[in-house]
């Protein structure tokens, strides 16, 4: 009997000990998510090529796919300086647009310089940090912009001269050759103009344009051009099956580049 109590006693000491093991393990797991915490909420003192500002955990993570995001997400050890700064080795002349589009993602008037010299240097700054939206945003704004007055300047009459003058179709609107590569063309409207010859669009932004009823006729480059709401609807010379790569025209020579632009929305 004294040998059963003397087991059950040592089987209870034993569960006790494991049951204070991981309590102690559990605390410690407490206070380090309790370290975290304070990392991730706590304010930060940051030096940017000599430029000190005070932010927050929660402000640098906001864009989760950015560069800073992934630098104090807590999964990498970052060294402070004798004044708890973490020092980020880039030209702080502009870190507070990056710091102000972080705090609240407003990309209104007034938020950023008009001055385009200070825009490309916050472009920089903005591909290095990863910032897409805002890159996005800056590279419109360096857009030259085309409108539709300047597009209607380069439209003319055709009069086929195979056909009588009167006859339905004779005369159609056509537009002279131009390179429209990295120009902001947001609304304009292309509808039922017949692309005769060469024209490029290669990065620009045609967001919202519309093209519809239009005849690609030549050849036409869109390549790397946001497309984004744009309306292809009728047109002549496009397969809406041939999305991303080049599209043949069908019974002529031509043929329109997509390859690499931006189709979200678009009307095909």
């Amino acid at each position: 009997m004294r040998e059963e109590q003397k087991a059950m006693m040592k089987d209870v000491v034993e569960e006790r000990k494991l049951l204070r093991a991981d309590v102690e393990k559990l605390e410690a797991e407490k206070e380090s998510m309790k370290g975290v915490h304070t990392f991730q909420t706590g304010r930060v003192k940051l030096d940017v090529g000599g430029h000190k500002f005070t932010t927050s955990i929660t402000t640098l993570a906001s864009q989760p796919d950015s560069m800073l995001a992934a630098m104090f997400s807590g999964r990498h050890k970052l060294v402070t300086d004798e004044k708890g700064a973490y020092f980020i080795d880039r030209d702080g002349t502009h870190f507070r647009f990056i710091l102000n589009f972080l705090r609240d993602s407003q990309l209104g008037e007034g938020t950023l310089p008009e001055d385009r010299f200070q825009l490309q240097e916050i472009l920089r700054e903005s591909e290095y940090y990863q910032l897409t939206k805002l890159t996005e945003h800056i590279r419109l704004k360096l857009m030259p912009i085309v409108t539709q007055a300047d597009i209607d300047e380069l439209k003319y009459e055709f009069v086929n001269p195979r056909r009588r003058h009167h006859e339905v179709g004779n005369i159609s609107i056509n537009i002279q050759y131009a390179c429209m590569d990295g120009k902001n063309l947001s609304n304009v409207d292309f509808s039922g103009v017949r692309f005769r010859n060469r024209f490029s669009f290669k990065g620009s932004c045609l967001r919202g344009a519309n093209f519809s009823n239009c005849k690609f006729q030549s050849k036409v480059y869109f390549n790397g051009a946001d497309l984004t709401d744009a309306n292809f609807k009728h047109c002549e010379g496009m397969l809406s099956s041939d999305l991303g790569r080049m599209v043949i025209v069908r019974g002529v020579s031509g043929f329109v580049d997509l390859t690499g632009a931006k189709v979200e929305g678009a009307k095909f």
